[in-house]
Parts: C-alpha cells; structure tokens; sequence
C-alpha cells in the first residue's frame, strides 16, 4: 500500500486526500486495509502525526492506521493494540483517566524515542511517578519529567503544582501536558519538549501559569520598576519585557563568542541564568536569534539599552 500524500514544494502538508475526505471515506480504507490475507508493507510519504484534520472520520482513520502501522514497525506491538483499542468503541468507552494517560504516555515516550531521544514511561517511586522521563541519549540521568493531565483525573493540585514543584527541587525540568494539547497539535508538544531536553531556555512552569485578568480601565497603567539588575548580568545583554495581565516578566540574552547566556523571571524577583556552549560561534548567533524571535512571537518587547553615565567635567578654581 502506498501513501503519496506528502509535503508541497513549499514543505506544507494540505489535508486534501481526495475521497478519503468524503463521506464515507473510512469505508474506502477499510476496503484497503482488509484486502491483504496475510501481510501488507506500507510506504508513506507522511507519519501519522502529520495527519491534523483528524474531526474528519477518513482523514482519523487514515491517521491511526499509519500510528498502528508505525508502532508495529517499531516491535511496540502494546502501543499498536492501544491504537486498536482506541478504534473499538466498546473499549474505548470503558478507557478509564489511568488507561488513557498510559496510552498518551507511550505515544509521547516513542515520539521521542523516534527523534533520538531516550525517553521512558512510568519513572518514579510508589504513587509519585513521571508520566515520561526524558534525557538526551548520552546523558547519565533524566532531567526532564512530563506529567500529563486526563480529563476524569483527580488531584489537580498535586499535578499541576506540587509534583512539578519538588520535581525542580531536585534539577528536573517539569512540564504539564494537557491531553487535549497532545491529541489536536503533537507536533507543537514534541517542539516545547525538545526545546527542554536541548537546555533552549524556556520557563515552561512560568509561561504555563494562568494570567490574571486585567480590569479594564481608560487609564494606562506604567510597569512596575524593576530594582537594580545585579552584576551577573551579562555585559551587552538585549533585554525583552512582557506585560499582559497581571503578568510581568523579563527576559535578557547575551553572547560572548560560543556562549550564550539567558537570565529571565518575573520582574521585581530573584532572576534565573543559564549558559550553553556550542561548538562554533556561528550556531551560537543562530540559537541567540532563533529564541529573540520566539519571544518576540509571544510578545515579548525590547527594552532600551540603559545609557551609559556621564561623567562630569572637573572644575578648577580660579
């Protein structure tokens, strides 16, 4: 079976598979995948997380037979009966949160793993347990833990703010994955995760935090001013501000030939840095414009350099 659906020269993926998308379209593939008696190879120009229109019943079974196909060509043959399972409506109604969150777990571990990643389920101790723990192949331990939440699931203090919390108490980086996040863009999750494990310096629990909601008011209100910057800050650091809400934060970036250093936290509070070194100076300037671009993209403005003093003349007497 060939899937010659694929990227245009411009490298977009148009969700137009002809009849697939039709009424009935479903019925066509099945025709398909029934037709081989004992084996099918499957070439595919797309992977099953490519496939986004997936409200349209074609286009979704379309999708999962590629992720059961996929995970069989892997040897997951417990992740491809999930992918099944999920297909059978009488199972898939008796899925409870735990079920579905160790479904999503093992999809998110072998998206990983299939980008180079290590990536492993169900890491932890008695009931305190990361959904993923995932860590670059040559690192010694895992340092970036997700937790997902299920809709169904309880405890929504304890996921989305005590785990995280002792996680990073002891160097983990935590993430909360919200199913529905994992299940309409998999693609933008496997990005926030990858940003993670490549140490690009995002503030994942800060950005994830709810905004509060600005009361409405004809009068501009300036930002607050933030104490003297200490001295580790990095000289000739660009620094970017964001105000929205009741949500105030900064973020600076500076380069010194192959490194590059971020500080970043809320205005007014104790600030978080982190240095990374690359091996030439040219991918350091292209990471250090990559992320300016990024939190220009989320709204993040850049403040003026600050002026350098003036020093005053000496007068002499006459």
């Amino acid at each position: 079976m060939s899937v010659c659906y694929g990227r245009d020269p411009d490298g977009r993926i148009l969700m137009n598979f002809g009849p697939i998308n039709q009424r009935g379209g479903e019925k066509r593939l099945n025709v398909i995948f029934s037709r081989a008696r004992q084996h099918m190879v499957l070439l595919s120009s797309l992977r099953h997380s490519d496939v986004t229109n997936d409200y349209n019943d074609g286009a979704n079974a379309l999708k999962n037979f590629l992720h059961y196909a996929e995970s069989l060509s892997r040897g997951d043959e417990t992740l491809a009966r999930q992918v099944l399972d999920g297909l059978n409506p009488m199972k898939r109604q008796s899925l409870n949160p735990a079920q579905v969150s160790a479904v999503l777990a093992g999809q998110i571990a072998s998206a990983l793993r299939s980008r180079g990643w290590c990536a492993e389920t169900q890491v932890g101790q008695s009931r305190f347990r990361c959904d993923v723990a995932a860590r670059a192949m040559d690192a010694a331990h895992h340092h970036v833990g997700i937790l997902l939440d299920v809709t169904g699931q309880t405890g929504v203090l304890e996921r989305f703010h005590t785990q995280p919390s002792i996680l990073k108490a002891f160097g983990w980086q935590p993430l909360v994955i919200l199913a529905k996040d994992w299940w309409h863009d998999p693609q933008s999750v496997l990005e926030r995760i990858e940003r993670l494990l490549q140490n690009e310096i995002e503030d994942e629990v800060e950005e994830s935090e709810p905004e509060t909601e600005a009361i409405a008011d004809s009068t501009p209100v300036p930002p607050p001013v933030e104490p003297a910057m200490p001295s580790s800050t990095p000289a000739g650091a660009r620094r970017f501000e964001f105000f929205q809400g009741g949500s105030k934060k900064f973020w600076e970036i500076a380069q010194n030939g192959c490194e590059m250093t971020v500080r970043y936290g809320r205005i007014g509070t104790t600030s978080q840095t982190q240095t990374k070194t690359f091996p030439e100076d040219a991918r350091s300037t292209r990471e250090v414009n990559k992320l300016i671009a990024e939190k220009l993209r989320k709204g993040y403005r850049e403040a003026p350099a600050c002026p350098a003093p003036i020093s005053k003349p000496k007068t002499t007497g006459s």
